[in-house]
């Protein structure tokens, strides 16, 4: 990651103040995704606290594909990154997904997107919270 940390990272692109940086992994590491420059972008430590609820939903979804193979036949999940400003600086992070059916019809859905690099939309733990619950009562159905 250009041998710096994400703070130092950041400072490079001008961006200053008092935000706390992290290299955010574009696909989490417990889902699948690597820990290198092919999948970790400079970012905003409250993206990377606001995705965190959305990764476990996912894990959460495809526990359910493996623990139950009579009424789910897959798990599709596309994770992408757009806007880019620099090598390893994005605007925008998103995550699509989809819990298909036996059938091959939909159950679930989701498309959320972050702003790694805005550091205006702080987060916090309750509202990280709020959205977990949330999560969780749409889950509640499968």
């Amino acid at each position: 990651m250009a041998n710096t940390n994400a703070a130092g990272y950041a400072w490079l692109l001008g961006r200053v103040g008092n935000q706390r940086w992290e290299w955010l992994h574009i696909r989490g590491a417990g889902l699948g995704g690597k820990t290198d420059s092919t999948n970790l972008v400079a970012g905003a430590r409250d993206a990377n606290t606001h995705m965190i609820p959305f990764e476990s939903n996912i894990r959460h979804l495809g526990t359910a594909v493996k623990n139950h193979p009579q009424k789910y036949s897959r798990l599709r999940v596309i994770w992408s990154v757009s806007g880019q400003v620099a090598k390893y600086a994005y605007k925008t992070i998103r995550i699509k997904w989809s819990l298909f059916r036996k059938n091959n019809t939909k159950k679930a859905t989701g498309d959320v997107s972050f702003k790694p690099l805005d550091t205006s939309n702080n987060i916090s733990k309750n509202e990280v919270t709020k959205i977990e619950n949330l999560l969780n009562d749409i889950r509640s159905g499968l």
